[in-house]
């Protein structure tokens, strides 16, 4: 099996890819397959990009914020004075500090929603029939991205 595999060479990942099934039952047998040097190096490629990509972020945030922060001091230095006078200056200073109050508000309103969406997760809204000993009916609790087994869901008390 590892003579066919490494018949690929280089290609090996691509045809991996394309013959995931296969490759997959293949290992399964022959677990050392993984340790194949192309596939090793198609592991370590994709680390190494998905760390790029982090790092890319990283730095776009960096300059976002610094960007940001620069933006909403407050004017200072020689000639601030005047500037402070300018009404373009003073509306968009104006505009500035809207923008935060209204960003600090949303995010207050973001923390009060993830509240609300914990407490939803611990609502009992149902019962569903298990094996074992005791009453057989295991409760279960609101989880929108997990729909409830049709044959074994039962009515809640809740309706």
């Amino acid at each position: 099996m590892r003579a066919i595999w490494t018949s690929f060479g280089d290609n090996l990942p691509g045809v991996v890819n394309r013959h995931f099934p296969t490759w997959e039952k293949c290992t399964e047998v022959h677990s050392a397959l993984k340790e194949l040097k192309p596939v090793t190096d198609a592991k370590d490629a994709f680390k190494a990009d998905i760390k790029k990509a982090a790092l890319d972020n990283l730095d776009a945030n960096t300059t976002y914020l610094v960007k940001e922060k620069s933006s909403l001091e407050p004017l200072a230095g020689p000639g601030a004075n005047f500037l402070k006078t300018v009404p373009f200056v003073r509306k968009a200073q104006a505009d500035r500090i809207a923008r935060v109050e209204a960003m600090k508000k949303m995010a207050g309103e973001l923390v009060k929603l993830r509240a609300e969406q914990r407490r939803m997760l611990t609502l009992e809204v149902g019962y569903e029939y298990s094996h074992g000993f005791g009453d057989n009916m295991d409760r279960r609790t609101f989880n929108p991205l997990k729909k409830p087994s049709q044959q074994n869901a039962k009515r809640s008390h809740l309706g």
